[in-house]
């Protein structure tokens, strides 16, 4: 899996609408675009967020970037034109591990 992640500071008067904004319209957009399997919306602090986007390869990821990020990003702009500050990275999952299931 290759998981593309988006961390955002926002401004403390745009929180609610940030969030709000996120889990109604941006998220289920990304979801839409069927580039990614999983999507996870979460905050560490007040102001700040992180959004993680699981992609079942690169490929995914590129079509992704090429055919609709531009248009994504845009409207997240024109929504938030200041208050936010964005950061963007991928990782390549190189493992995973879970407890045993007890018998």
């Amino acid at each position: 899996m290759i998981a593309y992640e988006v961390l955002a500071e926002v401004d403390e008067a745009l929180v609610a609408g940030y969030m709000a904004y996120m889990r109604d319209t941006h998220i289920p957009a990304l979801l839409a675009t069927g580039c990614f399997a999983h999507a996870e919306f979460n905050r560490a602090q007040e102001t700040r967020f992180r959004q993680r986007y699981l992609a079942a390869s690169l490929g995914d990821l590129e079509r992704y970037f090429e055919q609709y990020a531009p248009s994504l990003r845009a409207d997240y702009a024109e929504r938030f034109p200041a208050g936010t500050r964005v950061s963007r990275e991928i990782w390549e999952e190189l493992g995973r591990w879970a407890p045993p299931r007890p018998k």
